[in-house]
């Protein structure tokens, strides 16, 4: 049988680098390497940002946003330059709630939302200014974060023309963790602004039809707004999302792992990944049988295993033995 093409590949980091000192071997072995991607860095320079990491090291392509305290700003210059019609009234979004918005003050709305969707739009435009919009036929928008527990789905096995989400996290909508996009629908997946401002009435109207939306609930209107919600497929959840002891966060803190040495910020997340990486262990190479397996939640005891890892199982047991000869000898 012959061997498939890979296509030509651009992996994207969004808006920071962080966890590098934990995620980033496991990134360039189980997914940069296997798809024979570049990689873009789409991030600000805020002092958050170390730049002297291996994620900066690796990158063919860095974009470097100016980032604001509030993204209040940066959005309310975006309006002037691309939607100057709606100057005076775009800020009646900020009625809507409540989470994602985040990082636009005026929105009162937690987390980085917002933030995250002025890197989109920031991303978009940099990749039509440099022309690499055209210049790959497959995107992978992603995180820093991720811990890889197997390798990443290959792209060639993917189905023509579909934009393919990891498998959990959706929260009522679309993760905006990962993103796999071919090159036809990229610039219109990354426009969620234009779904807002382009027919205003119309995003008011159905904005209105409740009062809890979340970010992913968000990505999820805007691809049926555009057409492209029917064209969405899923993989496997395979990585999960870390964060070292050092580092701070704008949602979840998460809980620490003594096994991967750094908190585990999504627990679900977490078992999602254990559970396919245990069931995909025997597999030396992905087929299409796997992209479709479902997933069934392990059992606690297992995935709690993995989670604490070898040293503390010792150390209880030890624990335990010299508890009991105490007992023996009292």
């Amino acid at each position: 049988m012959a061997k498939m093409k890979k296509p030509k590949t651009l992996v994207i980091m969004l808006a920071e680098t962080r966890g590098h000192g934990h995620t980033f071997t496991r990134f360039r072995d189980l997914m940069l390497k296997p798809l024979e991607a570049d990689l873009a860095l789409c991030v600000g320079n805020h002092t958050r940002e170390e730049r002297n990491n291996p994620f900066y090291r690796q990158a063919n392509h860095i974009f470097t946003l100016s980032e604001p305290a509030d993204f209040g700003s940066y959005l309310a210059d975006l309006v002037k330059e691309d939607f100057p019609e709606r100057v005076e009234d775009y800020q009646q979004i900020f009625a809507f709630q409540d989470q994602f918005l985040g990082g636009i003050r005026a929105s009162g709305h937690p987390g980085s939302g917002g933030l995250l969707l002025c890197y989109r739009h920031f991303l978009r435009k940099k990749l039509q200014e440099s022309g690499l919009a055209q210049a790959y036929d497959y995107y992978v928008i992603t995180r820093s974060d991720f811990l890889y527990l197997y390798q990443h789905p290959p792209l060639e096995i993917l189905e023509p023309g579909k934009i393919y989400f990891p498998n959990g996290e959706q929260y009522g909508g679309v993760t905006d963790r990962h993103v796999i996009v071919p090159r036809e629908l990229l610039l219109d997946l990354l426009d969620v602004w234009g779904s807002f401002f382009l027919e205003f009435s119309a995003t008011l109207e159905e904005l209105s039809r409740r009062q809890d939306w979340n970010l992913e609930q968000i990505l999820a209107w805007h691809l049926q707004k555009r057409g492209m919600l029917e064209k969405t497929a899923f993989f496997p959840y395979i990585f999960f999302t870390i964060r070292p002891p050092e580092a701070t966060s704008r949602w979840s803190m998460g809980r620490y792992s003594p096994r991967y040495r750094g908190y585990v910020k999504y627990e679900e997340e977490f078992k999602r990944a254990f559970f396919f990486q245990k069931a995909f262990r025997s597999r030396r190479r992905w087929d299409l049988s796997m992209l479709n397996l479902d997933y069934q939640e392990p059992p606690k005891k297992k995935w709690e295993r993995e989670f604490n890892g070898f040293w503390p199982r010792i150390r209880q047991k030890i624990s335990s033995a010299f508890r009991r000869v105490a007992g023996v000898s009292r």
